[in-house]
């Protein structure tokens, strides 16, 4: 049997939250925020802009292993959060809520991810430890994307 675990990070950007929202529903923005090693490229979008019941596909590579997501935007309340999940990938299971708070003059981007890795517990032994630092790395790299593409600027 797999566990369920999670990964939580934020972090605070110079942009208003409807300027994010309007940057997060471009499906092709998610490939300027991700590490360049990756590789990752949109291949096919159902719905866009993204809202509810949006799909996308998308390839990239791990560990220089090709690989395809395809994605589903499973809910999506404008101004406050969206959520994704993996119809298909690498997880036996994979949603993420992407929280935008207002927080005086700042607005506070929180990434709450749940996930299960494939094979249960060998798969956790395995590679638990690995995915943990891929997210890590890749929510650093995203962190300052994001800084570059909301630099400071007065409301």
């Amino acid at each position: 049997m797999s566990i369920i675990q999670s990964f939580i990070t934020e972090h605070k950007v110079s942009a208003t939250k409807e300027e994010l929202f309007r940057f997060f529903e471009v499906p092709e923005n998610l490939s300027k925020i991700s590490p360049p090693e990756m590789g990752l490229t949109v291949v096919k979008v159902e719905g866009d802009p993204l809202r509810a019941g949006s799909k996308i596909t998308y390839k990239f590579k791990q560990w220089g292993i090709p690989m395809k997501w395809i994605a589903k935007i499973a809910e999506w309340k404008e101004g406050e959060y969206f959520i994704d999940e993996q119809l298909s990938g690498p997880f036996s299971y994979y949603q993420h809520c992407h929280r935008i708070i207002r927080n005086g003059n700042e607005t506070l981007i929180r990434d709450e991810i749940e996930y299960k890795l494939p094979f249960g517990l060998l798969g956790n032994w395995v590679a638990g430890k690995q995915v943990k630092a891929l997210f890590l790395k890749a929510f650093e790299f995203r962190k300052e994307a994001m800084l570059k593409n909301f630099p400071n600027h007065t409301y």
